[in-house]
């Protein structure tokens, strides 16, 4: 995350939208040298393989090897630091949405309040039970259905997600406990909640007095049932929309449902 200057044409659509003052950027994630060195390195040799194979007319390694070279250099042309295109994207933060553009202007803008749902996979990645890293994928929608995806493209992902998650949060929460206090039922996904309980497709329903936990765990949100081992529904976390408005109304009606 920086504080970098607005570009003129991102100001003004800003301002013209009434997105408010500016609060952050997030800009691409730098590729480290040492792994564009070996992405280089790597597309080289095969290339330096595939003509070797060539000249031992051995057709298929050499293929290969020149596949593989062109993607290891394919890739390394698409980072941040080859790519201008790449390195210009940006997404800026107001304090009524945020901002996605790249040096030809904006290309598309979010309010909190025309967001729809955020959907959102988190997964910490093991090689050989060594930690190599996490990746992120916030895919956010409008109301009118224009779709959007943040990775670890963009460096301080984990914050720029929580903030969409947070915002986007404090709009929806009240509308949807409003909702519930009128005697409806608010969907995430395959989950419905509502005064009396909770349901699940495929798994029915349950009241509220009978649920002992709701947690997210590696991944899934599992319910848990009062004297039960197995929970009686396990859920990916990236399945279930507006997953931080869904804990925080599961957790509100569990231990104070309102009056119906």
């Amino acid at each position: 995350m920086t504080t970098d200057a607005v570009p003129r044409n991102v100001a003004d659509f800003a301002r013209a939208r009434e997105f408010g003052a500016h609060l952050a950027t997030y800009r691409p994630r730098t590729l480290r040298r040492g792994v564009a060195m070996l992405l280089g390195l790597a597309g080289g040799l095969c290339l330096l393989g595939a003509l070797v194979a060539v000249l031992a007319e051995v057709w298929p390694a050499g293929l290969a090897c020149a596949a593989l070279g062109a993607l290891f250099l394919y890739l390394l042309a698409r980072t941040p630091g080859f790519s201008g295109r790449q390195a210009a994207k940006r997404v800026d933060v107001f304090e009524n949405g945020f901002i996605q553009s790249d040096g030809s202007g904006p290309r598309a803008d979010f309010r909190w309040d025309s967001i729809g749902s955020v959907c959102q996979r988190i997964t910490r990645n093991y090689t050989n039970g060594l930690y190599t890293g996490t990746t992120y994928l916030y895919k956010i929608t409008r109301h009118d259905g224009v779709t959007t995806k943040l990775t670890e493209f963009y460096d301080g992902i984990a914050a720029l997600g929580e903030t969409i998650a947070r915002e986007v949060g404090q709009v929806q929460l009240p509308r949807a406990m409003e909702a519930i206090q009128h005697g409806q039922t608010v969907i995430f996904g395959d989950l419905a909640l509502n005064a009396g309980g909770i349901a699940c497709t495929g798994r029915g329903s349950v009241p509220w007095t009978d649920i002992e936990r709701v947690q997210v765990n590696r991944g899934y949100v599992s319910l848990r049932r009062a004297g039960k081992w197995l929970a009686w529904s396990s859920k990916p976390a990236s399945q279930i929309p507006n997953l931080f408005v869904f804990l925080t109304l599961a957790d509100l009606l569990q231990h104070t449902p309102p009056r119906t």
